[in-house]
């Protein structure tokens, strides 16, 4: 115990320490590809690809780039790192894999300084960070690079706090500006940063253990802080709401329509939040978008277990308070992914992310609370822990690293969703196994037929296998989905030039200049003048 008093005593070592740590656990994924909606938020989006969009970046959604108008994510700064990246180092993507690791390694220094900044001793401060930087359930925020946005808004969240917290120690102007200059980088990272008011509010409750009287000093930071937050908010309702809906999902259903289905849903899966805290045994990226009407077994469960948390915040406000401000912390970033704004999913493992704040304040307190005899088991069941979650967090990343390995995973535990048949389709077309990429769009297309895109990329494989009648079926059969779909147009409009059929490349010559003045091209028409059920 004495030497990891000493060790932990000496922040060089510390942060060398867990510098290895981090880029030790994440070196599998920095040989991975993209993956997944990384075409969308970086492949496939212009305003990634050159600086001179940063105007487009800051005024329109993140995946306006990338031919998604209707999308209502705004990340700006997030986009913008890719960007700055994508424009200094090229098109690659282990510099944007390297880019998160780093920002990631950062968080788990600057927590390890604002948990000693809170008043925990350098060994429980170092045992949470540590616990924090190979946790697997945070791989989902770091080894995929559109995750960005998490780690990213936690480095501006954390700079906030800690500048807050050095303001309020020395009362220099610079870190009240520095602070502030935080939460509004931090805003534009990603909106659930919008509860840094309530993280610093609670702060400041903690840090007062009689009567709460906040000075006139921290009153004026923090008015500012809130003018900022709710500032951001009536912008991200009026100037980027890209959609005029407030939710992230286009879905009309019981779970968007209804705030009690979403609180139920949130009741019947925050069990599973703890689960995975305590140890992500199954973890995949696409969860069921399942929604609940009643309160069943496990939603009871979830809800005497939020009553609980409930109850230990209130009983903790009148005690010391350290279990109040982790409790309160965690929620205060969970909740705006509860379901109170509809997303586009019911649940991720990364929006553990930034709650996993408050979790290291907890386990901190437990380490710092334990008596001598307890300490000593406490640092050897820690150090276990760091070992199994270290192997678990390079098993997991080892999946994200390799494309086919990432979507087979993701069968395992999904088998009805067709963008993953159609993204591990598009894999496996990449690498020349047209058969197997064949097989999977045939079985994305049987689950799910609705998606124009499927048909138009198997009708590129059979184009690989010089099979173009079939392909030419299957641009048709894209187009009876969506007569605009501009790629199939193109598509037909080559492959009849090809074949010398001018007529009918004069025809689909025109289609696209319909859809580029705005127009749909009647499908009944396309089909009866160019007879595709004989072409």
């Amino acid at each position: 115990m004495n030497f990891l008093e000493k060790f932990a005593a000496n922040k060089v070592y510390v942060f060398i320490f867990l510098a290895l740590l981090t880029f030790g656990v994440y070196a599998p994924v920095l040989r991975g590809d993209y993956v997944f909606d990384d075409d969308t938020f970086i492949v496939n989006n212009q305003y990634v690809h050159d600086l001179n969009h940063v105007k487009q970046i800051y005024t329109h959604s993140t995946t306006d780039g990338a031919g998604v108008p209707d999308g209502n994510f705004y990340r700006p700064n997030q986009s913008l790192c890719h960007a700055v990246i994508y424009s200094i180092i090229g098109s690659g993507a282990t510099p944007q894999h390297v880019f998160s690791v780093l920002v990631h390694l950062l968080n788990v220094c600057l927590l390890f300084v604002f948990l000693g900044l809170l008043g925990f001793a350098n060994v429980p401060a170092f045992i949470a960070a540590t616990i924090f930087a190979v946790h697997p359930i945070n791989t989902e925020a770091v080894a995929y690079i559109s995750g960005l946005g998490d780690p990213l808004s936690m480095l501006f969240v954390l700079g906030a706090s800690i500048s807050y917290l050095y303001y309020k120690k020395e009362r220099k102007i610079y870190y009240a500006l520095f602070s502030l200059a935080s939460v509004g980088l931090a805003l534009f990272t990603k909106e659930s940063s919008i509860m840094l008011i309530a993280v610093l509010l609670l702060v400041e409750v903690y840090q007062q253990p009689q009567k709460v009287q906040i000075k006139k000093a921290e009153k004026r930071v923090l008015g500012m802080v809130l003018i900022l937050c709710l500032g951001f908010l009536f912008l991200k309702f009026t100037v980027f709401n890209f959609t005029g809906n407030i939710s992230l999902t286009h879905a009309d259903n019981a779970y968007t329509q209804s705030l009690w289905v979403r609180f139920i849903t949130f009741c019947t899966i925050f069990p599973r939040y703890m689960g995975m805290l305590v140890f992500p045994a199954y973890q995949y990226l696409e969860k069921p978008y399942a929604a609940y009407i009643s309160f069943e077994a496990l939603g009871f469960g979830g809800l005497m277990m939020l009553v609980a948390f409930a109850y230990l915040f209130y009983n903790s406000f009148k005690a010391s308070r350290t279990l109040m401000l982790g409790i309160g912390i965690f929620f205060a970033f969970l909740i705006p992914v509860s379901g109170i704004i509809p997303s586009n999913a019911i649940y991720l493992e990364h929006w553990l992310y930034l709650p996993f704040i408050g979790v290291s304040i907890i386990i901190a307190m437990g380490v710092q609370q334990a008596n001598a005899n307890a300490k000593k088991l406490i640092v050897i069941l820690a150090l276990l822990l760091v070992l199994i979650y270290s192997a678990k967090t390079m098993v997991r990343n080892s999946q994200w690293a390799d494309a086919v390995k990432f979507y087979k995973n993701e069968i395992k535990y999904n088998k009805k969703s067709a963008r993953i048949y159609n993204n591990l389709a598009m894999v496996l077309n990449d690498k020349k196994e047209y058969n197997s990429a064949i097989n999977y769009y045939s079985l994305a297309i049987s689950v799910y037929d609705i998606y124009p895109q499927t048909h138009h990329n198997l009708a590129q494989t059979y184009l690989q296998l010089n099979r173009v009648s079939d392909a030419i079926a299957e641009e048709y059969k894209a187009l009876q989905l969506q007569p605009s779909f501009m790629y199939s147009l193109q598509s037909l409009y080559d492959i009849y030039s090809q074949l010398k059929d001018d007529k009918r490349a004069a025809e689909f010559s025109r289609y696209r200049v319909e859809v580029q003045q705005g127009k749909v091209p009647n499908w009944n028409e396309m089909r009866s003048n160019l007879h595709a059920d004989k072409p």
